[in-house]
């Protein structure tokens, strides 16, 4: 047993010397040494203990296997959980569960290990039922995040049932490997997703990578994959088509599927088809997706399209094929409706009412998306516009023509242009463009034309005196020899190397991207070796960069081109400065590290380099003049995981390095604190304390050192070293004992008791724990023991609230793990005593801790808060006013959290703090969220608040708009925004006309006024139109509490006929009108047909309802705008009306259709023939024309009704034109 422990190394390597210990356990394991021996020897070392935990994992002793996971050494901690079995055998079931894990065993571990542990169960459990009893587990304790890790291991049948707990937020990641084991999984996915709109709006944002998630079970279960494929094919607005793998596998194994539904597949889905098919199967093909009318949201055959099919075709069928399809039209008839099931769009079902107003926060993101506010202005030096040159001119003119096309007409130019520059420009078009290079394949060229090429590019290149870019050119040259095997010029080659490009991009077949890539390589490793011959070190480094970026590009493993790393290393050797960054990119993608690393170790003198020279070359380290001149004085000396290292495998080595820093360490320099880490790691325990205290005494000069070796001690001492120097601690220096307890921010490291005691404190006593609190923290004043809640909140709520009074007379730790626990676990009585407490005789620090931890106990308890407790935070709120910093208030600014009885009180509380002198922090981003929710629910608050609002915001923010600010600021262009549709809903929603006077008199009128004043601003009109947008609010008009807001409009257009012209503003004025009809309509309905209105009608029968009355009042204001008015008012009056469909909101989906349709037909039953041609406007400004809606049942009886209404007019080239102007 001797010769196996303890152990001594015999020189070599870090790798070299792990590997003696795995031999020693070999040896041991085939000795058939008894593991409890070798375990009784005492005076082990660290390396020994590793042999020993390998030892016994290798003969299987469970119980020195946990004692090593209790360890609060993570060495020790990591090396016992690469024991795998200990997870994965049955018979060790009793260890490995949740009950025995969570009560026994993980009570007695630290944090980390814990989540390490955890992490290898996710990884090495297999066993199906162990996994669902984890499960169970996790899910019973609400903790779903751990659950869902041992689900996806469970069998089919329990991931079906459990898998509707997480589809809400499900990862495209998780969703994939959940289908690998159970592909119904994606079905049920779908179905939520057209269910839920917060799952839509995910699965909306990633929709092809959650559709990625199908690709492998087309293998193993390609029976639901078609099915699923055939059902919910991705989004036809994606142009998303299957991989080639993909159409190559299922053409080979699944054709039956193709010719089921060969428009489908061949049109929408399949990737590079026609080399599956024969010439007659694509013809066949071609001509039914001429005819397939109802492929038209995902495909429409054009000539584009249809060319990769042609292709395969031989050129006499195919010149008759396209005569046929695109000249002729000779394909037969067109079918509008599909021979069988379409793919869905996977959209959600929950469509809008036509009485849902637009919510702040869709318009917030409907802005965002359309990242307006970059748009907006455009702010340009006039000293500095960029000329744009002929070339610039000709490249944007030629950008996406034809090489051929470009080359008629540039040939004519040439001819006559006298400038030598410009025809140098225009030749430069011609044969450096990348596009026409690649699209015209000019080294594929015959002779003839190729020597006129060749000839071109030469005298650009070589005979012009200007230096014109002729790369495209010199790459086509290139192409050509190597494909023809003719050799290649020597200033061809030169000129290459020093515009080096590896080929790739251009269209050349595999073995001629293989040609091309071994002929570079061999011309480049050429150069190398006359480089080298000739001592040009610096080019030699740039055409080996050269290289290594054509091995890359052309995907070349270098293990297959064993010679460049010598050459590399011929270069290194006579020159290492120049092939530093080859070097640097050769280590980052860990090649040749072993080879290089004397050369790293000379160019990167840092911690990886030291590391690597101990894994590969131990004699590098061994001379520590290196380490002394370079590394000690500079940036680089954060060395903890190679002191580490030393002080476990290279025991020789360590004194070396611990008296090197032992020498530099002075007081008052800042060099000494950041060698404090590598002094504590290197130096023993007992050593270490007594230097401390030595300096300690020695005076002032050396506290602060001190204290930072105070504060990193941890790196040295294990927890027991503190267990049994507890006492020492406690009586040492005030300030000394601060920093072993306290956590400095200013120097980013943990204490030694808060890493290994405090956070693993488990006494099931609270008596017992409480006093090791004390003792531990009884002369701290700052320390965080917040992670003691763990031990305490098991306890009952009468320990607790026994022993809340000591702790809340002690210390600002003590006070916080009182409040923790009092949330956690006490009723709101108790909470409601603390708080009120806490506010009283407390300094600021614990006030903000209070209003955090407050806040999220009133967010967790929503609805189920006294009024007593609101009222007691609402008052901590207002109290804190001066005191708020960044981080506590964005966390008190998120409203969306709190309950709905008392959130407007909350918003105007927001809003008082916001608005006094005391608050210092930028208002803006908390009020965005909190006037979003107040202009939502209006009806909600008190109007004298929402005046006091809105008279602030008239008298500063929108008085003294700064539209550069605007512009600039996000949140500022939004709340202005957002205040501007609060005060239109205001003047919409008074009570009574004594309101509703001192509403338009105080608010509406300055509002006006500042508008017209500041009318040449651009965003001042844009606050206008929305203004005008939000005159059309139907809690205003529906609700019989509001008095009529016939003054409001009156008040409005009286503005508006001041300074705006009608002829010039008609859009504006006719939206105004259009409210006003709108409104009128829901007037009428809530008379004559109230049930339609009432809230268990049907969506689509209250906006068919709407259409229909809204038609007529349209009808008669049409016919008194063609009174006043010219007759083509009505193609204007037609695209008003249209704008105002679509963007003031009349519902979504389902619901909006049946508005268009029914406001159509209402127009259509007009005894009117303008208001029929008006309705005809509409229906194509609305594009209900397009194939795609032509086999639907009602849009086939509008175009009926068209025809037997206004069949002269329709068919006359008038109309066509006015319709389509109409709609762009």
């Amino acid at each position: 047993m001797d010769k196996h422990i303890p152990i001594r190394f015999e020189g070599g390597s870090l790798g070299d010397r792990q590997k003696f210990i795995n031999q020693r356990v070999q040896d041991a394991i085939k000795q058939n040494i008894i593991f409890e021996d070798i375990k009784s020897m005492k005076g082990q070392s660290t390396v020994d203990r590793l042999f020993m935990i390998d030892f016994a994992s290798k003969c299987q002793n469970l119980e020195y296997i946990i004692e090593n996971l209790k360890d609060t050494n993570m060495l020790f901690v990591g090396r016992a959980l690469k024991s795998t079995w200990l997870i994965r055998d049955p018979r060790h079931a009793h260890v490995i569960n949740p009950k025995y894990l969570e009560e026994e065993l993980f009570p007695q571990m630290m944090t980390t290990a814990v989540n390490k542990m955890l992490h290898r169960i996710y990884i090495h459990l297999k066993d199906e039922e162990r996994c669902y009893d984890f499960y169970q587990h996790y899910k019973l304790k609400k903790n779903m995040e751990f659950a869902k890790h041992f689900l996806k291991k469970c069998s089919k049948n329990v991931m079906l049932s459990e898998i509707q707990l997480f589809l809400d937020d499900i990862s495209p990641h998780y969703l994939k490997v959940i289908c690998e084991k159970c592909p119904e999984v994606f079905k049920k996915y779908i179905d939520t997703v057209t269910k839920s709109e917060k799952v839509y709006q995910i699965f909306s944002s990633k929709r092809s990578k959650y559709f990625n998630a199908l690709k492998l079970i087309l293998k193993t279960e390609p029976k639901i994959y078609f099915e699923i494929l055939e059902q919910y094919c991705d989004s036809p607005r994606s142009n998303h088509r299957l991989s080639p793998k993909a159409t190559k596998h299922i053409m080979q194994k699944h054709k039956d599927k193709y010719w089921a539904k060969p428009e489908l597949y061949g049109g929408a889905l399949l990737h590079l088809l026609p080399r599956y098919l024969s010439g007659g199967e694509v013809s066949d093909l071609v001509l039914r997706l001429a005819r397939a009318q109802y492929l038209a949201p995902w495909f429409a055959l054009t000539y584009k399209s249809a060319e990769p099919l042609l292709k395969r075709i031989n050129k006499k069928e195919r010149t008759i094929l396209v005569k046929q399809i695109f000249k002729d039209k000779s394909f037969g008839d067109l079918i509008y409706i599909a021979p069988y099931p379409l793919p869905k769009n996977v959209e959600v079902n929950a469509d809008e009412d036509i009485f849902s107003d637009l919510t702040q926060k869709r318009k917030q993101n409907f802005l965002r998306q359309l990242k307006y506010v970059k748009r907006r202005f455009t702010y340009e030096d006039e000293n500095n516009i960029k000329i744009s040159t002929l070339l610039d001119q000709l490249f944007d003119k030629y950008r996406f023509t034809g090489f051929f096309q470009t080359f008629h007409e540039l040939k004519k130019r040439l001819q006559v242009e006298n400038s030598h520059q410009n025809r140098l420009m225009i030749l430069n078009v011609l044969v450096t463009y990348r596009s026409f290079a690649s699209s015209a394949r000019r080294y594929r060229l015959p002779d003839e034309p190729w020597q006129i090429f060749y000839g071109m590019v030469w005298r650009i290149i070589f005979q012009s005196e200007e230096h014109v870019p002729c790369e495209e050119g010199l790459h086509a040259i290139l192409i050509h020899n190597i494909l023809n095997d003719l050799d290649t010029t020597p200033e061809v080659t030169e000129k290459f190397n020093t515009l080096f490009d590896p080929l790739v991009e251009y269209d050349l077949t595999s073995p001629e991207k293989l040609k091309v890539c071994d002929y570079l390589y061999q011309m480049l490793l050429n150069s190398l070796e006359t480089c080298l011959q000739n001592n040009l070190y610096e080019d030699a480094s740039r055409l080996m960069y050269n290289l290594l970026h054509l091995l890359r590009a052309h995907q070349v493993s270098i293990k297959t081109r064993p010679e460049v790393l010598c050459v590399v290393k011929k270069i290194a050797e006579r020159d290492l400065k120049s092939c530093r960054n080859i070097l640097q990119d050769l280590y980052n993608a860990k090649i040749g590290r072993d080879l290089f690393t004397r050369e790293n170790f000379i160019l990167r003198q840092n911690e990886e380099s030291y590391l690597n020279a101990l894994r590969h070359d131990v004699t590098l380290v061994i001379d520590t003049d290196a380490f002394d001149e370079n590394v000690i004085n500079s940036d680089q000396c954060k060395f903890s995981k190679f002191f580490t290292t030393l002080k476990l495998y290279f025991e020789e080595l360590a004194p070396k390095y611990l008296l090197i820093i032992e020498n530099k360490i002075q007081p008052n320099n800042e060099l000494s604190s950041k060698l404090a880490a590598g002094l504590c790691i290197l130096q023993k325990p007992a050593v270490l304390w007594t230097i401390i205290k030595g300096m300690y005494a020695e005076g002032k000069e050396k506290h602060q050192l001190a204290e930072r070796l105070a504060a990193n001690v941890h790196l040295s001492w294990s927890p027991a070293h503190i267990r049994g120097d507890i006492q020492m601690v406690v009586n040492c220096h005030d300030r000394l004992r601060k920093s072993f307890i306290a956590q400095p921010h200013t120097w980013g490291s943990k204490s030694c008791l808060t890493k290994f005691e405090l956070d693993n404190i488990h006494v099931r006593n609270v008596d017992e724990q409480l006093h090791l609190l004390v003792e531990y923290l009884k002369a701290a004043q700052d320390v965080g023991v917040i992670a003691s809640r763990n031990a305490l909140s098991a306890l009952p709520a009468a320990a607790l609230r026994a022993q809340l009074p000591r702790l809340l007379a002690g210390p600002a730790p003590f006070v916080r793990l009182a409040l923790t626990l009092a949330l956690d676990r006490l009723l709101p009585f108790d909470v409601l005593k603390i708080v009120a407490q806490l506010r009283h005789g407390h300094n600021t620090q614990i006030k903000r801790f209070l209003l955090k931890r407050f806040y999220k106990y009133i967010s967790v308890k929503c609805d189920n808060i006294p009024p007593e407790v609101w009222q007691e935070f609402k008052a901590l709120m207002i109290e804190m006013i001066p005191h708020y910093n960044i981080k506590l208030w964005s966390l008190i600014c998120d409203v969306d959290a709190i309950a709905n009885a008392f959130k407007m009180e909350y918003c105007m509380t927001i809003v008082r703090i916001t608005s006094s002198e005391n608050f210092k922090l930028n208002k803006v981003k908390g009020l965005v969220q909190t006037y979003r929710y107040i202009s939502d629910n209006i009806e909600k608050a008190s109007k004298d608040k929402i005046l006091d609002i809105l008279q602030n915001f008239l008298k500063n923010d929108f008085h003294n708009l700064n539209f550069i600010t605007l512009c600039e600021d996000y949140d500022f262009d939004c709340l202005v925004r957002i205040e501007i549709t609060i005060l239109v809903r205001f003047l919409l929603t008074c009570e009574t006309e004594k309101v509703q006077r001192e509403a338009l008199d105080n608010v509406a009128k300055p509002f006006l006024h500042t508008v017209g004043a500041s009318w040449h601003r651009k965003l001042i009109r844009e606050f206008f139109e929305l203004f005008l947008c939000g005159l059309k609010y139907n809690k205003a008009y529906l609700d019989m509490r509001y008095v009529s807001n016939t003054p409001v409009f009156e008040v409005i257009l009286t503005f508006m006929r001041t300074f705006l012209d009608v002829k010039e503003y008609f859009h504006l004025y006719s939206r105004v009108h259009l409210t006003m009809i709108y409104r009128e309509t829901l007037k009428r309905l809530q008379e004559r047909h109230p049930n339609v209105l009432a809230e268990p009608a049907g969506k689509a029968e209250a906006a068919a309802a709407v259409g229909a009355v809204l038609a007529g009042y349209l009808a008669r204001e049409h016919r008194q705008l063609r009174v006043h008015y010219f007759p083509a008012i009505t193609d204007i009056y037609a695209r008003e009306l249209w704008y105002y469909i679509k963007h003031y909101g009349f519902g979504s989906g389902a619901v909006s259709r049946k508005f268009e349709i029914s406001l159509i037909r209402g127009l259509i039953a007009s005894d009117d023939d303008e208001d029929v041609y008006l309705a005809a406007l509409l229906f194509f400004c609305l594009q209900w024309h397009q194939t795609s809606y032509l086999n639907d049942p009602d849009i086939r009886k509008i175009l009926t009704l068209f025809e037997n209404n206004l069949e002269h007019l329709l068919e006359s080239t008038h109309i066509s034109i006015r319709a389509i102007s109409c709609y762009g």
